[in-house]
């Protein structure tokens, strides 16, 4: 009950300034890269860039290289590690793979 109180908002505090922090580190690396190559877009263009450079910056951090670790440590194919990252992120959670179990085996077997 004292982490519902004090524990969630301190939690989403911290989450809320990881994200600024990210957010400004993405805005910088848009900018280096724009510079590099003269290109001078549009307030909203540049906006929209950042948006697809963060959103797959994000795809690349939460999906792709853990499922690349769960692939090589569980030594499952990269798809079923892939379809476990995305649905333990996504918070669905079917159950239906497991670390620690070999695929294709029943549990308890």
């Amino acid at each position: 009950m004292l982490y519902a109180i004090a524990g969630m908002p301190l939690f989403l505090a911290g989450l809320a300034g990881l994200g600024k922090t990210i957010s400004a580190k993405m805005s910088h690396i848009c900018s280096k890269i724009f510079t590099r190559l003269s290109f001078q877009p549009s307030f909203h263009a540049a906006a929209c860039y950042k948006l697809l450079f963060c959103s797959l910056g994000g795809g690349i951090v939460w999906l792709v290289i853990p499922a690349w670790l769960i692939a090589m440590v569980e030594d499952w194919s990269y798809l079923d590690a892939f379809y476990h990252v995305f649905i333990t992120v996504s918070t669905i959670g079917f159950g239906d793979i497991i670390p620690g179990e070999i695929l294709g085996r029943a549990a308890g077997s």
